[in-house]
């Protein structure tokens, strides 16, 4: 899957037994501008995870994660908002049509 942040691609893709193996939920990688989540995320978590890479591409793309701003301050910013938009909009993955 393709999301677009601020016109720029990015991938979006699952990985299977990536919370065990890596100890990760999800991950932005911004060098290959690619998004994964771990495969067995569902509901509100994989809406959680994929709104807070969102924000880590976003702020790769406006240039705030090459600020200095700390990568603790990151976290909490896009855990906060991915969790204010989950808890107060209906948002459900679209089911692909085969």
């Amino acid at each position: 899957m393709k999301l677009k942040i601020f016109g720029q691609a990015v991938s979006l893709k699952k990985e299977k037994g990536l919370a065990n193996n890596k100890g990760l939920s999800g991950y932005y990688c911004p060098k290959d501008k690619v998004i994964v989540i771990d495969a067995d995320a569902r509901g509100d978590e994989f809406m959680l995870i994929k709104i807070h890479e969102v924000f880590h591409a976003m702020f790769d793309r406006i240039g705030l994660a090459q600020t200095g701003i700390s990568r603790d301050v990151q976290e909490i910013l896009a855990e906060s908002v991915a969790t204010v938009i989950v808890e107060n909009f209906d948002l459900k993955p679209k089911r692909r049509k085969n």
